[in-house]
């Protein structure tokens, strides 16, 4: 009776039982995997989705995948989270909220936030969403940026006054 691990670990990946029930599989077998094999299915330790020997591997490689993803999702919502909706006027905020609650809102309210949001931009207000890495300020980083940056309180004076 030769019962050695390397027997043991293929009759385990081929069943998904404990080292102990292989190993008393194998002792009844008198060292005989294919014996131990059906011995294990007549004493019900095998269930049926158990004969491919990847089986175990592949739902290892599916757990990790899923918790791959609950992870990427959960960084995902808090850099969301660190993000900043901002609204201002003449670089006064008169709304600051974490993105993830502005996004909540807006999609539970979505007419009513559309019609807001383009109020606010039709009344020259300013609509950001800040990144954590972007707070501190407006920085153009070139000439087309600056082009883009929101009329200073003297500019608009001088074109109300036009």
């Amino acid at each position: 009776m030769n019962i050695d691990l390397e027997r043991i670990d293929m009759l385990r990946e081929r069943t998904n039982v404990s080292y102990k029930d292989a190993r008393a599989a194998l002792e009844a077998c008198d060292g005989d995997i294919l014996e131990a094999l059906i011995w294990l299915e007549e004493n019900g330790d095998v269930s049926e989705n158990n004969d491919d020997p990847s089986h175990s591997k592949q739902r290892a490689d599916y757990r990790k995948s899923h918790a791959d993803f609950g992870r990427r999702v959960e960084s995902g919502v808090k850099e969301l989270h660190r993000m900043r909706f901002k609204i201002l006027k003449d670089k006064e905020i008169l709304l600051n909220l974490p993105a993830t609650v502005a996004l909540i809102v807006g999609v539970i309210t979505v007419p009513i936030s559309l019609i807001v949001l383009l109020a606010a931009v039709l009344l020259r207000y300013q609509v950001i969403v800040e990144k954590p890495e972007d707070r501190g300020g407006y920085a153009p980083e070139t000439e087309a940026d600056s082009e883009n940056e929101p009329p200073s309180q003297e500019e608009m004076a001088e074109s109300e006054e036009k």
